[in-house]
């Protein structure tokens, strides 16, 4: 029982006037008599009886001032639909083995309990935790519908964001009407998961133990002009757990064995093993361990054949560059066409205009090398042992190494470039600074040359950083396309096969994506094919999130495991501010009733 405004009973303190009008001692009045021995003597005062008026008065007056503090009593409302939103953790690391089973079984085993234990009419929503958090069912009464949706689940080879999901779960409660609840179902293997998020959740952690060893990283490497170099495969392996782990490392490409190798692992430890590569084909690593997660043992990359960069050489002196044959030669993937390319056809992949300048607006990559001036006998000044000085060391075809020519450049014309030509490198002719070459990017890519090279030491030791200018002048003309088509799981992959299309996934499974569909995520390793009204289009999908690695369940202790779906206490309050004051009133008008009679001397 309680009151709502319980200030009401200051007015209780009326009863204290009523005691004392009644206790108070009454005054014999005076009289004059002759004699005092005429007056008989007075009998004693009589003791003072308790009005059984005083005590109708007390009880009416306390339920006047308990009418006025609004009484009421609480009891349990009516019994009411109910909303719960389930977040289940579909990430890498939940298909590490527990149990019998994996993580993510006993999961959706103990969403399906939670669902199974809920009244009819009360409602459901379903959230998975993904790279983005997905909303799978909305809101919905059919229990048996959301089961059959939690049945039909898969993990995932990707990782994901639990806070995010958590987020998305309790804007869908606060939503709703009447409120409900969040049951979150996972490993919490994630390290960054607000307290706050969790603070008004009901947790089912799932899994124990930190037991791993996956493969961490693998990636391609494969030099362009280095003679004889070959793709190499970096691989990182690493022991997630707290005790050393021994296990077989296996390489293969196509089917064919390329490495075994035995490791051991302390507790934290990362491991990196490097192998040469020949041929193309899908290369996969596979690791031989006793752990719990068996997602990141496996790990596959395609390695596509590398054709050789094709260079067109357009010059009216070739008999000028026997040096090209022997750079092509010395470096890898180069190869220069002197017959059949000058049209500028689009054949070629890279255009080499030696004093011979392109045609306007050509739109192929383009090299041009100390070009005539745009008028015929209008050549520009020259300048004559030029040291070269400062360079843009912002633009790709410097990452990696600084031009440092130990000799001056024996001839530099100032030559007409595009207005859209970028300075990229500079030299001094005495005190006088001059643009040695521009770069430019429309229509296609150019380079421009105020020098020719036919007159340096090409390939000489003087002259070698010259070379490397050359070689990736070429590269960043015509940029080599990836030694390895990998992409990573779990991240959005560009759609250009337009739309609607369809998808096979790498079980075989095929899906159709609704019409405006712009991108895809992938979210287990292997390989997609896509099929659309633009054509048809794959990506290999390489290995597991490398981030889901950390398999240690990192839920805070203070963080208390449910058993159950909770019961939301409802409870209304019932008014009993009428019936007090009916009662004040009965008993004052009994008392009324009981004076009346006492004073017209009739007793009962």
């Amino acid at each position: 029982m309680g009151f709502t405004d319980p200030i009401g009973w200051i007015f209780a303190s009326l009863a204290l006037v009523l005691l004392y009008l009644f206790l108070r001692p009454q005054r014999q009045p005076a009289r004059i008599v002759p004699a005092v021995f005429l007056w008989p003597q007075l009998p004693p005062p009589r003791r003072r009886r308790w009005d059984p008026l005083l005590l109708l008065q007390l009880l009416a007056l306390l339920a006047l001032v308990a009418a006025l503090a609004g009484p009421y009593v609480e009891r349990p409302a009516p019994s009411l639909p109910q909303r719960h939103v389930l977040v289940l953790d579909r990430t890498a690391s939940m298909q590490a083995r527990y149990g019998a089973g994996t993580r993510f079984e006993a999961a959706k085993a103990e969403a399906d309990r939670y669902v199974s234990s809920l009244k009819p009419g009360d409602q459901v929503a379903l959230v998975s935790v993904a790279e983005q958090a997905e909303l799978l069912v909305p809101f919905s009464n059919d229990l048996e519908g959301v089961r059959r949706s939690l049945a039909a689940l898969k993990p995932y080879d990707s990782g994901g964001r639990l806070a995010q999901a958590l987020s998305l779960a309790h804007s869908l409660v606060q939503a709703a009407e009447p409120r409900g609840q969040v049951a979150v179902f996972s490993d919490f293997a994630d390290a960054d998961l607000p307290a706050a998020l969790i603070a008004h959740a009901q947790l089912f952690p799932v899994g124990v133990g930190d037991d791993n060893v996956g493969i961490e990283g693998l990636e391609i490497t494969q030099p362009r002009w280095q003679t004889g170099a070959r793709p190499e495969l970096a691989l990182r392996v690493r022991n997630f757990g707290s005790t050393a782990k021994h296990g077989l490392l296996l390489l293969e490409r196509e089917g064919q064995p390329l490495l075994q190798k035995g490791f051991t692992l302390e507790a934290g430890q990362t491991e990196t093993v490097v192998q040469p590569l020949v041929g193309a084909g899908v290369v996969s690593a596979r690791l031989l361990v006793p752990d719990l997660l068996a997602a990141d043992n496996e790990a596959s990359v395609y390695v596509p054949e590398t054709d050789s960069l094709r260079v067109c050489l357009v010059s009216p002196q070739l008999d000028r560059w026997p040096e090209l044959q022997l750079l092509s030669t010395a470096a890898r993937n180069l190869r220069f066409d002197t017959r059949g390319c000058a049209t500028g056809g689009g054949e070629a992949d890279v255009y080499l205009f030696h004093r011979v300048r392109p045609p306007e607006d050509f739109p192929h990559p383009a090299l041009v090398v100390d070009p005539p001036a745009r008028v015929a006998g209008q050549s520009g000044r020259s300048f004559r042992e030029v040291k070269l000085v400062a360079w843009d060391a912002r633009h790709p075809i410097f990452a990696g190494w600084t031009p440092a020519f130990p000799m001056p450049l024996t001839r530099v014309r100032a030559i007409e470039v595009s207005g859209n030509a970028a300075p990229l490198l500079w030299g001094k002719a005495g005190d006088e600074l001059v643009t040695v070459a521009w770069t430019s990017e429309a229509p296609g890519r150019q380079v421009w040359w105020a020098f020719d090279p036919v007159r340096e030491p090409l390939l000489t030791s003087e002259g070698f950083p010259l070379a490397v200018f050359l070689l990736q002048s070429l590269a960043w003309l015509k940029p080599a396309e990836p030694a390895a088509s990998v992409w990573p799981v779990g991240q959005a992959w560009p759609l250009a096969v337009g739309s609607p299309a369809v998808v096979r996934l790498p079980n075989g499974e095929e899906h159709p994506l609704p019409s405006g569909t712009e991108s895809f995520v992938p979210h287990w390793r292997g390989h997609y094919e896509f099929h659309g009204p633009k054509g048809t289009a794959s990506v290999h999908v390489a290995a597991a999130d490398p981030r889901e690695g950390d398999i240690a369940p990192k839920l805070r202790a203070a963080s208390a495991p449910s058993t159950g779906p909770s019961v939301l206490a409802a409870t209304e309050r019932v008014p009993w501010g009428k019936a007090v004051l009916t009662a004040a009133l009965v008993l004052l008008l009994f008392e009324a009733w009981i004076a009346s009679r006492l004073a017209s001397g009739v007793t009962r």
